[in-house]
């Protein structure tokens, strides 16, 4: 069996967890882009070309991911077969596909949030403004209930 080596270039938002994962599982090296150079590019690639670790854990992690209980066109069949038995396939359906769109995208979560922190910044700008006002002396003002 033939190991596949790749040496992924991904984002930057993405780029520390994958190398750390690769690093974790002993399939890749780590090369910073801030420091890469031919001489440190070399070095990486024939490290996981040469190592025998790299290979054998590239297979290892084939073998884990491949292990299916059926092939996929067996997986392909039984579930047209499903559907044609079942007719209605309303339970498959992912729940966002019945959500509101501001649910969809948590903009109602959002709200909350945003409520909570102008709430808090409302009472926090209150108790500063009693407090400044009780050192300064100002009376404060009361409401009258006529």
């Amino acid at each position: 069996m033939q190991g596949c080596r790749s040496w992924p270039f991904l984002s930057s938002a993405t780029r520390k967890l994958t190398w750390v994962f690769y690093q974790h599982l002993g399939v890749g090296v780590k090369l910073d882009f801030a420091t890469i150079s031919e001489d440190t590019v070399y070095k990486a690639v024939t490290t996981v070309l040469n190592d025998r670790r790299y290979k054998d854990n590239a297979e290892m992690i084939s073998r884990i991911v491949r292990d299916q209980p059926m092939s996929p066109i067996d997986s392909a069949v039984y579930w047209i077969e499903y559907v044609l038995r079942h007719r209605d396939t309303q339970h498959l359906r992912p729940a966002s596909a019945v959500q509101p769109w501001y649910q969809l995208w948590l903009l109602d979560v959002v709200a909350a949030v945003l409520v909570f922190i102008c709430l808090t910044f409302l009472i926090l700008y209150k108790i500063i403004k009693w407090f400044v006002n009780s050192l300064r002396g100002r009376p404060i003002p009361k409401v009258h209930n006529e």
